[in-house]
């Protein structure tokens, strides 16, 4: 994705966070100012961002470091290519939990159960009936494995604000943004598009061995849940081949509030249920593979 386009999609959530009364006011202006011609507004101010890689870090840690258990509801839409290269789309509503930093809850229903969940060791995805088929694996696996799971829990871990940087990182700013990258002998792994004003992360790309995005995550519309803790209430996940959108998960949330559950609520959410009663059973293995059991 081009920066110029990135910025535009910003700009667009950005411009839709306009209250009412702000569009009630400006129509107002223009009937009493007659037929005068339109004022060209202000543009979006550009901060500065960070002067180093280690305020950066800093930054983001103190972030993180205000995370607390969430739950919230969720409105989900799911796209993927079937086995005829057929886009195939499913929305439904959900209940969502979160407890950092590794915890992670979804469940839906829409003509049958769609389960998502993630502990400290592994994960999870299930839907019935629709494609019958349970997939799971270990967390090390999905975290080197982005670009062939729909939701990743490491990615969706992130999105919610467990970004870790340190000072081997490099940050390079451009227009407005801090650009923080993760590199492996020179070769790329991850990066942050982090908004210089707030320093909010508004994207993050993972890469391939050949160097090319195979998943990105964008972060939209964050929500104060309390003094000093934020949440993007919208997250959208993706897988990309040679550039072009392949599968996604967007997750607009609702109704965020913090969790405080009780022992049997966290084995019950966060224990990975039994693969009985499925067509279809797929564990991740060590080559980012699915292989059915």
């Amino acid at each position: 994705m081009k920066m110029s386009d990135f910025k535009s999609q910003i700009a667009n959530v950005q411009r839709s966070l306009c209250t009412p009364g702000t569009a009630l006011a400006a129509m107002i202006l223009l009937l009493a100012g007659g037929c005068q011609p339109p004022q060209t507004p202000d543009p979006l101010p550009l901060c500065t961002g960070k002067r180093t890689i280690e305020e950066a870090a800093l930054a983001l840690a103190v972030q993180r470091e205000q995370l607390a258990p969430l739950q919230a509801t969720a409105r989900c839409v799911m796209e993927w290519k079937d086995q005829n290269n057929r886009t195939r789309r499913e929305s439904f509503d959900a209940r969502a939990a979160f407890m950092p930093p590794q915890r992670v809850y979804f469940r839906g229903d829409k003509f049958g159960e769609i389960r998502f969940g993630a502990n400290e060791s592994e994960f999870w995805l299930r839907i019935k009936p629709e494609l019958d088929t349970y997939w799971y694996g270990a967390n090390r696996l999905a975290q080197r494995c982005a670009d062939v799971l729909m939701i990743n829990p490491a990615n969706l871990a992130e999105a919610l604000g467990l970004v870790e940087i340190d000072a081997s990182w490099e940050l390079f700013h451009r227009d407005g943004w801090d650009l923080l990258t993760q590199r492996d002998n020179g070769r790329p792994i991850k990066r942050l598009y982090v908004d210089g004003c707030d320093y909010r992360v508004r994207r993050i790309e993972y890469y391939d061995r050949y160097a090319q995005v195979a998943a990105a995550t964008e972060l939209a519309n964050y929500q104060n849940v309390d003094a000093g803790l934020a949440v993007p209430a919208t997250i959208r996940l993706m897988t990309i081949d040679q550039g072009l959108e392949e599968s996604s998960a967007q997750i607009d949330l609702r109704n965020i509030r913090r969790f405080d559950p009780r022992p049997a609520q966290i084995e019950n959410l966060f224990t990975r249920p039994e693969r009985d009663g499925y067509g279809t059973v797929l564990r991740l293995d060590e080559n980012c593979i699915f292989i059915e059991e």
